[in-house]
C-alpha cells in the first residue's frame, strides 16, 4: 500500500511562504514612508524666516563753514611825515573877555564858559627845565545850567598870544577847577602860562570841556 503525503508537512511551506510575502510588501512599503518623512524634514529647515539685512547708515553730510565777513577797517589818513593827524573838532566864535559862551551838550545839556580874569604874573621856576619870566594867569569860570552834574575830568586850556598864535608854555602856580559842577553852579579855576613874547598884548584861551563838545575860544587884552 503506498505512502500518503504527510498534510502537516505543507503548511510549514505555505506559511513560509505567507511570511516571505509579508516581508517582501514591509520592504516595499519602507522607502515610501522614508520619503514622506524627508520632506517634512525639508520642510521644518525651510520654515524658518530669514534674518533681514541691517541698512547701511547714510553719511551725514559735511556742513559748510559759513564765511566770516569781514570786518570794516576804516582807513588811517596820515601826513606827509607819516605822522598821524589830530581829529579835527568843531571850534566856536571867539568872545571877549568877560563874555559868556553857551555850549549845548548832545543830550540837551547846556553850560557856559567865561574869561573873568587876565592879569600878568611873574613864573618863578621851580624844577628841571621850567622857565622863569614873565607869565599871564586866566580865571576861566564854567557854569552848568543842565539837571545834572558836569564832569570836568576832560577839562583843558591852552593859551597862544599875538596875531601869530604863538603858543603859551604852561606853567606851575594855578588852582585848576574841580573833577566836576554841580547842576546850577559856577566853579572857577586859573591857570598860569608863560609868555614866549614878553612884550605881547592880545591872549586867547582855548578851553575842552570835554573830547565831545566843541572848543571854546576866549580872548582877553593885556593892560599896557
Amino acid at each position: 500500500m503506498p505512502a500518503r503525503p504527510l498534510r502537516g508537512a505543507t503548511r510549514p511551506a505555505g506559511a513560509a511562504l505567507a511570511v516571505s510575502a509579508l516581508l517582501l510588501l514591509s520592504a516595499c512599503s519602507s522607502p515610501g514612508t522614508a520619503e514622506r518623512a524627508a520632506p517634512s524634514a525639508s520642510a521644518s529647515a525651510t520654515a524658518a524666516p530669514e534674518v533681514p539685512e541691517v541698512p547701511e547708515v547714510p553719511e551725514v553730510p559735511e556742513v559748510p563753514e559759513v564765511p566770516t565777513a569781514p570786518t570794516a577797517v576804516p582807513e588811517q589818513v596820515t601826513g606827509p611825515d607819516g605822522s598821524v593827524p589830530a581829529r579835527e573838532r568843531p571850534t566856536l566864535a571867539p568872545a571877549a573877555q568877560g563874555e559868556p559862551v553857551d555850549v549845548a551838550g548832545d543830550d540837551g545839556a547846556a553850560f557856559s564858559v567865561a574869561l573873568e580874569d587876565l592879569r600878568v604874573v611873574d613864573v618863578a621856576a621851580e624844577g628841571p627845565g621850567e622857565v622863569s619870566g614873565r607869565g599871564v594867569a586866566l580865571t576861566v569860570a564854567v557854569r552848568n545850567g543842565s539837571s545834572g552834574p558836569l564832569s570836568l575830568t576832560g577839562f583843558a586850556v591852552t593859551a597862544d598870544t599875538g596875531p601869530e598864535a604863538v603858543p603859551a608854555v604852561a606853567a606851575g602856580g594855578g588852582e585848576p577847577l574841580p573833577a566836576s559842577v554841580a547842576a546850577g553852579e559856577v566853579q572857577r579855576g586859573t591857570y598860569v602860562f608863560l609868555l614866549d613874547d614878553p612884550g605881547a598884548r592880545s591872549v586867547r584861551a582855548l578851553v575842552t570841556l570835554s573830547a565831545e563838545l566843541p572848543v571854546v575860544v576866549l580872548q582877553g587884552r593885556i593892560a599896557e
